[in-house]
């Protein structure tokens, strides 16, 4: 288990993607804030509310920021002009 989790922060960790990382760590932070209310749910109820309440808020982050790149992506990203590729090019200092 401990393996696999090293594996897999490791793989994490070196992926470019940096939206899908951020919708990835909202996630994470959505599951554990409920299994944190879950468990304190066992001792107080109302701290318990709040932990899910706060969950539910970054589900709601996640959803918002979800829609917003689909809509940069579908709109925005084709209007833009490409980047010009440097690997072809040699520059040269001028004197």
């Amino acid at each position: 288990m401990y393996e696999f989790i090293k594996q897999s922060l490791s793989s994490w960790s070196h992926q470019k993607d940096q939206r899908r990382k951020l919708q990835q760590a909202y996630l994470t932070v959505v599951f554990i804030g409920l299994v944190l209310a879950g468990l304190l749910t066992l001792l107080n109820v109302p701290q318990s509310r709040l932990a899910a309440m706060i969950a539910a808020g970054f589900a709601v982050v996640y959803l918002v920021n979800g829609i917003a790149w689909a809509l940069l992506e579908a709109f925005v990203a084709p209007n833009l002009p490409k980047p010009e590729s440097t690997t072809s090019k040699k520059t040269r200092r001028q004197k």
